[in-house]
């Protein structure tokens, strides 16, 4: 959607009309997808069920160890996106 934004913005800025519709028209996905939501589920479920075995098998410390990575990971993953959304503020302001 940021995208889509973007790009209509620079259209106007620049009063450039041209024959092409948007990729908002089109239906293309120029933002973040639900793919990254559906990861970080899949991280979680994973993570929950290597705990639960983990802490019945009594190896309490491994089953934090794992906990930890898994949070560790999701965090890169919507640091990524968060960049993303800066450099597009950023464009978006001319900064």
């Amino acid at each position: 959607m940021s995208g889509c934004l973007l790009n209509e913005l620079c259209c106007r800025k620049e009063k450039k009309h041209t024959e092409e519709p948007s990729p908002c028209v089109l239906g293309e996905d120029t933002g973040m997808n639900v793919d990254l939501i559906f990861k970080i589920a899949a991280i979680g479920i994973l993570v929950s069920i290597l705990n639960i075995v983990l802490t019945k098998s009594g190896r309490e410390e491994m089953a934090m160890m794992t906990t930890l990575a898994g949070v560790v990971v999701v965090l890169l993953m919507v640091a990524k996106e968060i960049v993303n959304l800066f450099d597009t503020v950023k464009a978006l302001f001319g900064f």
